[in-house]
């Protein structure tokens, strides 16, 4: 199975190949250009490296948020003109499940936390693999009572105060994997039925209030 997923929800460039069982990858952080400048550029770089052309790929794959606006808009329309182009379908995840996968060994609740910015996270909560709380939105200084209330282990991108956390930091392996996972479960889908999961308002409207 060939899979190629993407990731650029965050302030880091993910792109991840699933070949032959094994997983291939870039994984840039704190990128300094925008996303649509070093995406293509070096999804290009890899495939030459592996001797891929984008219609030898099963699946497409991407991130769908929550995260960047604009990351989440790139990295969604990508995949999907992809898919398009090449009829095939798509593997959308969620930023919180790509962190929590991999966890669910561990007995109890997996917390799942990505830095929203603005002293705000996004969270989710999940048991044995499973969502128990979908993505959502809280401030930091409110993140604590999610712990107390679900008393879990904490897998986040930032160093929350008051709170154990395992850091993550190279999804690489986790990206290509929890595809995998997915296609193998038949949750591929459509790419006219992916939509970014962006969980917060834009900054234009939580400053001037939703436009109805």
């Amino acid at each position: 199975m060939k899979i190629l997923a993407i990731d650029i929800s965050t302030k880091n460039l993910n792109i991840a190949v699933f070949l032959d069982g094994k997983v291939h990858g870039i994984y840039l952080e704190n990128c300094l250009k925008t996303h649509s400048e070093i995406l293509l550029k070096n999804l290009d770089a890899l495939l030459k490296s592996l001797n891929l052309k984008l219609g030898d790929f099963d699946y497409f794959c991407c991130c769908i948020g929550p995260g960047s606006f604009t990351g989440i808009r790139i990295g969604v329309c990508t995949i999907k003109t992809f898919a398009q182009a090449f009829n095939k379908k798509v593997i959308a995840i969620t930023s919180n499940e790509l962190y929590a996968y991999n966890e669910s060994s561990k007995n109890g609740f997996i917390i799942s936390a990505v830095n929203a910015m603005q002293n705000k996270i996004y969270y989710a909560v999940y048991k044995n693999g499973a969502e128990i709380v979908a993505p959502s939105i809280c401030e930091i200084s409110d993140f604590n009572e999610i712990v107390k209330k679900y008393k879990g282990h904490i897998v986040s991108d930032l160093l929350i105060p008051g709170a154990d956390v395992v850091l993550v930091k190279d999804l690489n392996d986790k990206l290509a994997n929890l595809a995998n996972f997915k296609a193998t479960q038949n949750l591929a889908v459509d790419f006219l039925a992916v939509e970014p999961l962006y969980v917060r308002l834009s900054a234009a409207e939580e400053k001037f209030g939703c436009l109805k």
